[in-house]
């Protein structure tokens, strides 16, 4: 398999995760402070290909995590790292509502590289 090819495929094999979080009023910086070890951990497993946190234009107390993974399995490893436990006690205490998470799969589309994550 040529390596153009190899690399669309893994592309298409990866599995995405779009994760949001409101924060409550006066709140941000606290969760940002309490995902920003989460990240860091995230960034040294294996399968994370990218673990990316945004701050939505529209509601400044909406952060946005997208997430890509080699594989489920991979990113399933990842839910049970150590430190993601504490995420439940964040969220109960600094979110104004529970946070919401979309697994997804790339549908490329178009040009291969600007047609998935």
């Amino acid at each position: 398999m040529g390596r153009a090819l190899t690399d669309r495929v893994q592309r298409m094999s990866n599995v995405v995760v779009v994760a949001t979080f409101k924060a409550q009023e006066g709140r941000l910086d606290e969760v940002i402070a309490g995902l920003t070890p989460v990240i860091e951990q995230t960034h040294d497993e294996p399968g994370c290909l990218s673990y990316a946190l945004h701050r939505d234009v529209n509601d400044p107390l909406r952060l946005v995590l997208v997430e890509r993974w080699t594989s489920q399995v991979a990113l399933e490893s990842h839910f049970q790292q150590p430190y993601m436990e504490g995420l439940g006690q964040l969220a109960q205490e600094l979110l104004s509502e529970p946070p919401t998470l979309h697994f997804c799969t790339p549908l490329a589309i178009g040009d291969e590289l600007k047609g998935t994550l």
